[in-house]
């Protein structure tokens, strides 16, 4: 009984712990920290309390607890002598791993708090009030309660000081910048993204668009590449972002400069810098479609008549049915069914794809299947073109991510370019652009009142 009673305590101290450590974590809180609590159960309180029923057993040697009979002289012998030992080792183990826990939260707190003065003023007064108690712990159960003792004033600490961890800047807005824009005010656009970045200073978005204003309107392609250059450096700058950043370069290098030598160097650099990754095998895929010199790139701009293909109102072609929920979890299932059987079949995944998205209402799991697809080797550019347009429509149209549906739209007229998906994209494209400039204003207006 009374090793169960010390099993909830000891859950109820790690669940004390677990609290104020994803707190403190708040919405950084990530699968990594996740595992780091779990690690620390694992190897500060498990693995102790573990090796102490070991060496209290009397299997590899006389137990450590002098009171506890070996298991040599019986099973129920041992348990009798062991029940109560178990319970004060249980305790004295989970009570100092909480004491010591909540003692590194509040080194936590103190590293990521602004108001370090307060801080320690709201530490130094607790104390005076927590100290006395904490000694009276002990001097009354002895060193047995010291974990007790330090968990309790390290909660108290905690708990009074956590609200003074550093808050998050506010994410940078760019509606004035973009007015700014629209009325070709460039220069007083320049200073407000330079004013928005002053507040956050790692802000990809807000760097892009500052050096999209020096290449496009005020014709300083050295500056804007300069700028891309430096922000692909940060350690803040991901690798999809930096993918897209040389990516804007080697754009403006070819409709700019016309010079389509310095935009393969762009790309070269996403080859050298991700070697393996889809960033990498897209770069390469473009590299294979840039002419080589400028007067190529200029009878490419030229163009030929073209005949354009019809496109659907939808402009995205084969997109499924929508069926009713029962009949279309049971067409699901034989898809998986199929699938479970030869992982390859085109066909079954692509309409397990359709059902998932347009009648279980499961996108995200769709566009999964979309991309196993997509990764096939030797499938024709038409279903690829299809398959991406599909991708991009779901996420407009049920995932509302307006900007991930821009970034594949481009994918497809970049690797796809005269065909019917890419203009299909393009059209879509020039919808999405429409959506957003449209929200954009309707946000200026609400703010506004």
């Amino acid at each position: 009984m009374k090793l169960l009673i010390t099993m909830i305590l000891a859950g109820s101290f790690i669940m004390a712990a677990f609290h104020y450590w994803k707190r403190l974590g708040d919405d950084e809180w990530t699968e990594d920290e996740w595992r780091l609590f779990l690690r620390w159960v694992w190897t500060g309180a498990a693995v102790p309390f573990a090796l102490w029923l070991v060496l209290n057993t009397g299997l590899p040697g006389p137990p450590v607890w002098p009171s506890i009979t070996p298991m040599s002289a019986g099973v129920g012998a041992w348990w009798k002598s062991f029940d109560d030992a178990a319970a004060a080792g249980l305790f004295f183990i989970s009570s100092y791993w909480a004491g010591v826990t909540f003692v590194w939260l509040l080194g936590r707190v103190f590293e990521r708090t602004d108001d370090r003065r307060t801080f320690l003023g709201m530490c130094f007064a607790w104390s005076l009030l927590l100290v006395p108690g904490a000694l009276i712990i002990v001097g009354v159960g002895g060193w047995g309660l010291a974990g007790m003792a330090m968990m309790l004033c390290g909660v108290a600490l905690v708990h009074t000081t956590l609200p003074l961890k550093r808050v998050k800047p506010p994410a940078p807005c760019y509606s004035r910048a973009l007015a700014r824009i629209s009325f070709g005010k460039y220069d007083e656009a320049e200073l407000e993204v330079i004013r928005e970045l002053e507040t956050c200073e790692n802000d990809f978005d807000g760097w892009m668009m500052l050096a999209e204003l020096y290449a496009t309107h005020f014709n300083d392609l050295p500056g804007a590449e300069q700028t891309v250059r430096d922000l692909c450096e940060q350690p803040t700058t991901m690798p999809g972002q930096v993918s897209i950043a040389l990516h804007r370069i080697a754009d403006w290098h070819l409709k700019l400069a016309h010079d389509p030598v310095a935009a393969r160097h762009a790309l070269e650099r996403i080859c050298a810098r991700m070697p393996g990754t889809h960033m990498d095998k897209m770069a390469r895929m473009r590299l294979n479609q840039l002419p080589a010199t400028r007067e190529e790139l200029l009878e490419r701009e030229r163009g030929k008549p073209l005949h354009l293909p019809h496109v659907s109102e939808e402009s995205e072609v084969g997109t499924p049915q929508a069926l009713p929920r029962e009949q279309a979890a049971t067409a699901a299932n034989e898809c998986v069914e199929a699938l479970r059987k030869n992982p390859d079949d085109v066909a079954a995944r692509e309409k397990f794809a359709g059902l998932l998205a347009e009648s279980l209402g499961d996108a995200k799991t769709a566009i999964e299947q979309l991309e196993l697809l997509l990764a096939m080797p030797d499938q024709p550019p038409a279903k690829r073109g299809e398959w991406l347009l599909l991708k991009a429509g779901w996420h407009a149209r049920y995932l509302d991510d307006l900007e991930m549906a821009k970034l594949v739209y481009q994918e497809i007229m970049r690797d796809f370019p005269n065909s019917a998906p890419a203009f299909g994209a393009q059209r879509r494209l020039n919808l999405l652009n429409l959506q957003s400039q449209f929200r954009r204003r309707f946000a200026e207006r609400a703010a506004a009142l």
